[in-house]
């Protein structure tokens, strides 16, 4: 009798549209059916895989009227992505996504344990929609629970009151039930973690073909060794308390190794907080623990070494203005950052591809990832940041399609008038000892070209890709810029330290030319321009955390003020 009253205040008065049960906490009335066994309360371990159930009765059939899809979606999302979801279902004729009637889907497994992760990407679990978590939990229980218990439950008297049928309709309002929301989640999680263009009637043929849908789930997380390490740093500050507060830091006399100062003791405490419990910290001097207190020691200076390093700054060991400043940054704000690196890495312009160049403008660096492994990665100097506009690196995404090698270079004006042209009014010659040589455009106008060789501004090696910025990667005739901390020096181009080698491996994956037919070109001093087989994505991104291979985090200065 209980079921039949269940069943009426679920689906209305007979005959009326099918509806999903309420997902209010469960009736006292099933105070004998055991608790769930699937929660989706974030934790920091992986949640446990949801048990799947064989068929104790005939199966179900996978379909159900579309014409109950807006009954069912009533309590599923928000109005601005209802539609959305119903677009999936329309599209395939109302057959479950999930769920094969019995049980959910390994898909549907995978989607419920990232939907159970989101906070370790950032993501505040109310963010995916009001109630979604709490009611796939619900949804999730009771499939995982009731429709396996049920049948065994003879005391209630299924049997008497003909439980066949209606088991068989209870176990399809609860799968659809469970289906439409985890349909919901998909949506959500699509828009959520970066391909926010994606709508209702995308993601349907994303979900078209049964063996595909394992593939879209677990494509909604970035598989680059960038985003693994993020997260698991993320993961970290989480678990951290708040940083203690170091008054009296500024001001004081320079701490020099053997020193002893009373704010030694805060300060080693706060390093620690940070730095300890990292591989590389195993390699730090031990004669701090061996005096502690209030001894500024070479383990507390290679700590604070660390640190400085961890926020792009001088590694010198003193306790300047610069560093005092970073220390006082407090944890919820270095968290915040993660995720925004977080967020940036899951709409560059390089996901879902294994192979490509990364630009990182904060971190001066120039990445070849093949196969997403990381083959090379470079220093490079990128545009200076003064002004509006200035000589700013911009953001792109592009592909690389052609490496030019001894090239010539036709300054812009702005760099001749400013730059080049009062140099040779100060030392006559100057242009053409560099290799400059003078023409005259068809309007009339004065240019200069520099000739290819070892003083071309541009190196002997350029990789060329299509924008709107007239930029790409070359080498330079002087390194010494590579060896600076902050290399936000040119006029907006990116150079690569040994471009040559970073140009060789390029070759290597794209095609165009061998490794000895690169070496003629560049010893032949003639200019050579070759195509590659296959353009090689790339990316000028701004990523202000990355992630060492010991597990130090680098929170990079904001050197163009985004």
């Amino acid at each position: 009798m209980f079921l039949l009253v269940w069943l009426s205040a679920c689906a209305g008065s007979e005959g009326a549209s099918v509806r999903p049960p309420p997902l209010d906490p469960l009736p006292e009335s099933l105070a004998a059916v055991p608790p769930p066994s699937l929660s989706i309360t974030p934790t920091e371990d992986e949640p446990p895989p949801i048990r799947r159930r064989e068929p104790d009765r005939e199966p179900i059939a996978d379909a159900y009227p579309v014409d109950d899809l807006e009954n069912l979606l009533l309590r599923v999302q928000p109005e601005s992505v209802r539609e959305s979801v119903r677009d999936v279902y329309v599209s395939r004729g109302g057959t479950f996504l999930w769920s094969d009637g019995l049980g959910l889907t390994p898909a549907a497994e995978a989607l419920v344990r990232l939907v159970n992760a989101v906070p370790d990407h950032g993501i505040r679990p109310e963010v995916i929609g009001a109630g979604i978590i709490e009611n796939l939990a619900h949804a999730a229980s009771w499939c995982s629970e009731l429709l396996g218990e049920l049948p065994k439950r003879a005391k209630w008297g299924f049997e008497d009151f003909g439980a066949r049928a209606n088991l068989a309709r209870l176990r399809l309002l609860l799968t659809e039930e469970l289906d439409i929301r985890l349909t919901g989640a998909a949506l959500a999680l699509v828009r959520l973690l970066g391909l926010s263009e994606v709508g209702g009637r995308d993601l349907a043929a994303l979900l078209e073909r049964d063996e595909g849908r394992l593939a879209f789930v677990e494509s909604l997380v970035p598989r680059s060794d960038r985003y693994e390490r993020l997260v698991k740093a993320h993961g970290r500050y989480r678990a951290m308390n708040d940083f203690e507060a170091c008054s009296g830091l500024a001001g004081g006399a320079t701490l020099t190794v053997g020193r002893r100062d009373p704010r030694v003791p805060c300060l080693r405490r706060r390093l620690e907080a940070e730095v300890e419990g990292l591989a590389g910290v195993r390699e730090a001097p031990v004669d701090g623990e061996r005096r502690g207190g209030d001894v500024y020691d070479e383990r507390l200076a290679w700590l604070l070494r660390r640190f400085q390093d961890s926020r792009g700054l001088s590694p010198s060991g003193a306790l300047d203005e610069a560093t005092i400043t970073a220390l006082d940054v407090p944890r919820p704000a270095l968290v915040d950052q993660i995720r925004a690196a977080m967020r940036a890495v899951r709409g560059s312009g390089t996901r879902g591809k294994g192979t490509y160049v990364l630009v990182n403008i904060p971190e001066f660096t120039a990445e070849l990832v093949v196969d997403d492994e990381v083959r090379r990665r470079h220093r490079v100097v990128v545009g200076y940041p003064y002004g509006t506009g200035g000589g700013r690196t911009k953001l792109l995404t592009s592909s690389i399609e052609r490496v030019v090698v001894n090239p010539g270079w036709t300054p812009s004006d702005g760099i001749l008038q400013n730059e080049l042209l009062p140099k040779e009014k100060a030392d006559p010659g100057y242009l053409q000892r560099e290799g400059f040589r003078r023409f005259v455009r068809p309007n009339g106008q004065e240019g200069y070209y520099q000739l290819p060789g070892d003083r071309n501004a541009l190196g002997r090696v350029t990789l060329n890709f299509e924008n709107q910025n007239f930029l790409y990667l070359h080498g330079t005739p002087d390194e010494t810029a590579f060896g600076f901390v902050s290399r936000a020096l040119s006029h907006g181009c990116v150079r690569v330290q040994d471009v040559e080698a970073f140009a060789l491996d390029v070759l290597d994956v794209a095609g165009g030319m061998t490794a000895a037919e690169f070496e003629r070109a560049l010893d032949s001093r003639r200019k050579a321009e070759v195509r590659l087989d296959r353009p090689v994505p790339i990316a000028i991104d701004y990523y202000r955390v990355v992630v060492a291979d010991d597990g130090l985090v680098r929170f990079l200065p904001n050197i163009y003020r985004f």
